[in-house]
């Protein structure tokens, strides 16, 4: 690959992959290249897959595949290089006209036709996988990218491989049952028609549970509410893609793209009146996009973000758009127009969205400076005998004899002063290059130690915005003793640059310093939202659960756009507390206590749901069966979060007298969500509990929601379920239905047995690990665990009841430790990562005893709590759960 292909730069990287930019030397073109950075299997085959998808689906509308293959570093990628941006990027300055509407329109659905006549669904189809390439003729061209979670599937659709995709965009059906054909990505095209016309999301929402719920009826705001100039049959066409049954959308984007043309010129509710210029793409100097201009080849191109959750992003460089030779351009200097997005209802139809402005040809005409209206006579040549003839001046006046010596005093003080700022300026940066030294050597050591002089010189260049990065990563790792957090908290309401005092805040949360607490907490108040955010993101760090009540009080005065991160602050502390439970007390406390404040109670409560508790499951149950209707929506979506999946038993009884169509869908989503995840009960419990659920269904559409819960567990009588659930079903379940039997057939072999009074080794490539975290799986062992909330489970079937002792095998390189919990049968046991030596020297550790109540299959996690400064907690060989006599 390398003989053929010259990598010019990275234009995008994160932590499951990078594009790069390269000159294929065999075609002479320009192309981007896409790489995992793992050799993780699956990853490595849904790139494989993506290419040979493309490779063969040659569009217009659709990225082109060239090349594909695999070689030492693992399997790549090689696609056309698209010069422009992305519909997310365009949408960000404003809605589209109609007539980049309509190019848009039909553009995407020819092109999701083509891939649906080739048996492919994209499955996340959103503004940031449309690209809009450069042109020549200035009109908007569209792009489908990134098809790696594009499935084949037969005409009358299927059950979808795994659930993914933006949320904002997916359509219910991926939520609820799974089954999936081509009116979901039709579905998806819908939500993007809304949000060009209008610049918002037709289903929007702050938490997943709420934006998942919010796809269950119409949007929000109709079409027409925010766009009363559009015509009516334009926002119904519209809404039909976006209904929430299948059935009701048009059968394929061929048809419905027949019906959008049928509209013809009846977009609007009335023709404009007038000719006014059309819309241009103004690119502001802060937001132009990656460009690597013909006449500077050697310019680097901006950096582009790699999506890690849900897309494998393609890279893209923006260019100018290839145009033929214009007249010269008029440039007002001192002025910079701005071209605002004009007015649909007074725009023509026929107008480009994407048309250049034109510019004015004449040269900017430089104003002269004012002439008097009579010119002055030079001066004559006077003679040397008209001199003499004059009368003798005298030789200097008084006034000008005090002016001449108040000149030299001014004079001699300026000497004075500067000479008094240059001693300053020397004494200033006398020795400069030393301190820049000292900075360079502790910014670039692992391990550096330090002295309060080297801390205090470190607060200067933590302001200097040229050293601010180096003198940030020196504060965070250096070690000396206590009196280097005291320093800094005692800096901390000192420095007034923003920047660096949001920095300074960061430093201390990551250096988790208790001493910090205080000064942190007058700190809330701070004006400055960003420096909030840090003070806030901090205290959820080191908070310990005796200054817990103070950060509580502190909360209560929070209000507006500060109350989602106080809650995260709060859900951070308690999890990073000591004893969980003591912490969660203080919390159960102030909610009680807040009866009356509604924005106060409402905090308290989000924060117990998803930290979770005994006496929060008692809150839970009273606050989904009371008598509001709004009240028990909200709580049933926030309890969607709830760590454990202890509610489900809760959802299910409550389930049975539900009688409000919405709430009863509500607490089938949050069941969805719950039943994944770790708990007291065994997946056999759990089945029994999803089955009554069924069994008190109402109609073919709630027993497409459970049947969706049901996928989740993992239990002998899961197939059986399926098998029996498909000949009861209508035809349009039946053959998904035995699809599922089928998948967990197979999906039992991934239970690990423990022998009778034996052991059983739980090996890395057995393991699950959370789809959007940095995970990855490399020669059989769990590597990049970087982020908080990182997680890996096993399912383990236990023989009997008693205690079973979990051990881990990990190695680890670096003296920085992080910690790490393992919970299984409703036990949390935490420890710290053990330094071995190399990255492959894995050593076994005994992380603790748990004691199993009932015989079954239930799910053991390791999750990680805190990470180092620095590099990752560990890496992970296997697991191994071993009995022990009763």
């Amino acid at each position: 690959m390398n003989e053929r292909y010259h990598i010019i730069s990275t234009l995008a990287s994160g932590g499951s992959g990078s594009i790069q930019q390269a000159w294929d030397r065999t075609e002479n073109r320009d192309v981007a290249i896409k790489r995992l950075n793992h050799l993780n299997t699956a990853h490595q085959a849904a790139l494989v897959r993506e290419a040979r998808t493309l490779y063969a689906l040659r569009h217009p509308y659709i990225v082109t595949v060239y090349d594909y293959g695999s070689d030492d570093q693992g399997a790549y990628l090689v696609m056309e290089l698209i010069k422009g941006e992305s519909l997310d990027k365009r949408l960000s300055r404003g809605p589209l006209d109609l007539a980049a509407f309509k190019l848009l329109v039909t553009q995407t659905l020819e092109a999701v036709g083509a891939a649906h006549d080739a048996g492919l669904i994209h499955r996340d189809l959103k503004p940031e996988n449309i690209m809009l390439p450069w042109n020549q003729h200035g009109h908007l061209e569209v792009k489908l990218i990134d098809f790696g979670l594009a499935q084949e599937l037969p005409a009358d659709g299927g059950l979808q491989d795994s659930m993914a995709g933006s949320i904002y965009f997916m359509a219910p059906e991926q939520f609820g049952s799974g089954y999936v054909d081509v009116r979901t990505d039709l579905y998806a095209l819908g939500c993007v028609y809304y949000f060009a016309l209008t610049g918002q999301l037709p289903f929007p929402g702050e938490e997943k549970a709420q934006v998942i719920t919010s796809h269950l009826y119409p949007p929000r705001q109709p079409l027409g509410e925010l766009r009363p100039d559009l015509s009516d049959a334009l926002c119904l066409w519209v809404e039909q893609l976006i209904r929430v049954k299948p059935t009701d959308r048009p059968p394929s984007a061929a048809a419905a793209l027949a019906a959008f043309r049928r509209l013809g010129t009846n977009l609007q509710v009335q023709a404009a009146t007038s000719v006014t210029e059309a819309a241009v793409m103004v690119l502001e100097d802060e937001e132009l996009p990656a460009v690597l201009p013909d006449d500077e080849p050697d310019e680097e191109p901006v950096l582009l973000t790699l999506d890690e959750e849900e897309t494998s992003v393609l890279s893209v460089l923006a260019d100018e758009p290839e145009t033929s030779p214009e007249p010269p351009v008029t440039t007002v200097y001192g002025e910079e127009e701005e071209s605002p997005m004009v007015d649909v209802s007074s725009e023509p139809e026929t107008s480009s969205a994407l048309e250049p402005k034109s510019f004015r040809t004449e040269e900017p005409a430089l104003l002269p400076a004012a002439v008097s209206a009579t010119h002055a006579e030079p001066a004559k040549p006077t003679s040397r005998a008209e001199t003499a003839r004059r009368p003798a001046q005298a030789s200097m006046r008084p006034g000008t004899k005090r002016r001449s010596s108040l000149v030299m005093i001014f004079t001699a003080f300026g000497f004075v002063l500067l000479a008094q700022l240059a001693i300053v300026s020397y004494f200033k940066y006398a020795g400069r290059e030393a301190r820049e030294q000292r900075l360079l050597q502790l910014s670039e050591s692992d391990q550096p130690e330090g002295s309060d002089v080297d801390i205090r010189m470190l607060l200067e260049f933590l302001q200097d915005p040229a050293h601010q990065d180096q003198a940030a990563k020196a504060l965070t790792q250096i070690r000396g003793g206590s009196y280097i957090d005291d320093i800094l908290s005692e800096h901390l309401e000192e420095i007034k640059n923003h920047r660096a005092a949001a920095r300074l805040v960061q430093i201390t949360g990551q250096r988790r310093s208790i001493a910090a607490v205080e000064p942190l907490l007058r700190m809330t108040n701070d004006p400055r939202t960003d420096v909030r955010e840090a003070v806030w993101l901090a205290l959820g760090r080191i908070t310990p659960e005796e200054k817990l009540p103070q950060v509580l009080a502190q909360a209560r005065k929070s209000s507006g756009s500060d109350l989602k991160m106080v809650e995260q602050s709060l859900i951070a502390a308690i999890r990073g507390a000591l004893d969980p439970k003591v912490a969660t007390q203080h919390v159960l406390r102030a909610y009680r206590q807040s009866t009356g404040q509604a924005e106060n109670r409402t905090l308290f409560f989000n924060v117990l749901t998803h930290v979770g508790g005994d006496e929060t499951l008692d809150i839970v149950t009273e606050a989904i069966a009371d008598p509001s209707q709004k009240l028990r929506l909200a709580a049933i979506t926030t309890l969607a979060q709830y760590p454990t999946h202890e509610p489900l038993a809760i959802i299910t009884t409550r389930f049975l007298k539900e009688e409000d169509e919405a709430c009863r869908i509500y607490l089938l989503l949050a069941a969805r969500e719950l039943v994944g995840n770790p708990g007291p009960s065994s997946q056999q419990t759990l089945f029994l509990q999803v089955q009554s659920l069924y069994s008190n269904t109402r109609d073919t559409e709630e027993k497409r929601y459970v049947a969706g819960i049901m996928s989740r567990v993992i239990a002998p009588g899961t197939a059986a379920f399926f098998e029996e659930f498909a000949n009861e079903a209508d035809d349009s379940l039946k053959a998904e239905a035995r699809d599922l039997a089928e998948i967990f057939r197979n999906k039992l072999t991934q239970v690990l047995p423990v022998a009778p009074n034996g052991t059983a080794q739980l090996p890395a490539e057995k393991a699950d690990y959370r789809s959007d975290s940095s995970i990855a799986l490399e020669k059989d062992i769990l590597i990049n665990w970087t982020q908080e909330g990182d997680w890996a489970s096993w399912l383990v079937e236990f023989p009997q009841s008693g205690p079973y002792e979990i051990a881990i095998y990990q190695s680890h390189t670096s003296d920085q430790l992080g910690t790490y919990e393992v919970l299984l049968a409703g036990q949390t046991l935490l420890t710290a990562a053990v330094k071995t030596g190399g990255a492959s020297d894995f050593k076994g550790f005994v992380v603790g005893n748990v004691q199993v109540e009932q015989p079954g299959i239930y799910r053991l996690r390791v999750r990680a709590k805190t990470i180092p400064h620095e590099g990752e907690l560990f890496r992970v060989q296997k697991m191994v759960v071993k009995a022990l006599p009763k």
